[in-house]
């Protein structure tokens, strides 16, 4: 790392994790917390696949691991273990929101005052140590992915990278896939006004596919050895995405196109 930018992402980190620390450590937690913990102690028993009861691919399931795990080593709080990696990852969400304004604004003090914004933010810290949500992992893959994608040269590597990421984030929560077309190549021919997809195109695109669909076979591959119900799991998926989906994040408009 560039000795200029050490000294403000430790500031951002420094500020994230003395709010977020005492909090995680004090408070509960909600539901979505007693859910995890339960995800936890079936995970430390070797139970969790034959009852795996999360809308969402079983990635989750290694933190959900390690959070039992601690929480057997420590006397501390049951619920600090598994808010763990969301804390860990709302502060390197910090860290990419400094770099992100002052990659594409070139104002070092403006990114430092938006990092510690976002450490700062009532927000971001009520989701991770309060409500206990795990956005804030898939979002960091989805956005460090965007980064790359606006930021650094689209060659075979930045593609590949940005496939690996994507796809991480779409096996945390699914949601994301409806972000999948910002991380095309370039299409749009300025000069003719029109789309181009031509072989260019397609060279740049195939690095970016292959690699988001290796990680993807590579990742049901391995829920599928530990014994985990693929089939069931998509169907729950989708069950969520429609009903369920649609109470939690007020859609009504959205209701009537799937079955009750």
């Amino acid at each position: 790392m560039n000795k200029s930018l050490l000294r403000p992402t430790v500031l951002i980190v420094t500020a994230a994790l003395i709010v977020r620390v005492p909090l995680a450590y004090v408070l509960f937690g909600s539901v979505d917390l007693v859910n995890t913990i339960a995800a936890g102690d079936a995970a430390i028993n070797g139970a969790l696949y034959k009852n795996y009861p999360i809308p969402y691919f079983p990635l989750l399931s290694v933190a959900f691991y390690f959070g039992g795990v601690l929480e057997r080593l420590t006397s501390w709080p049951v619920a600090f273990w598994y808010k763990l990696f969301p804390v860990i990852f709302d502060c390197a969400m910090a860290v990419l929101v400094f770099d992100l304004v002052r990659t594409h604004a070139g104002d070092e003090r403006a990114a430092l005052k938006a990092g510690l914004l976002y450490a700062l933010c009532p927000i971001a810290i009520i989701m991770s140590v309060a409500q206990v949500q795990w956005d804030m992992i898939d979002l960091y893959l989805l956005y460090l992915a965007l980064h790359i994608r606006t930021t650094y040269r689209y060659d075979a590597v930045s593609a590949a990278t940005m496939g690996v990421l994507f796809t991480l984030s779409f096996l945390v929560k699914p949601y994301t896939v409806i972000f999948a077309v910002l991380l095309l190549p370039p299409c749009f021919d300025r000069m003719r006004a029109q789309f181009s997809f031509d072989r260019r195109f397609i060279a740049r695109l195939l690095p970016l596919i292959g690699a988001g669909a290796a990680t993807l076979l590579m990742g049901l591959a391995v829920m599928a050895f530990y014994g985990f119900q693929l089939l069931a799991i998509i169907h729950r998926i989708g069950a969520y995405a429609t009903i369920r989906g649609v109470e939690t994040f007020g859609l009504p408009f959205v209701a009537p196109f799937f079955p009750h």
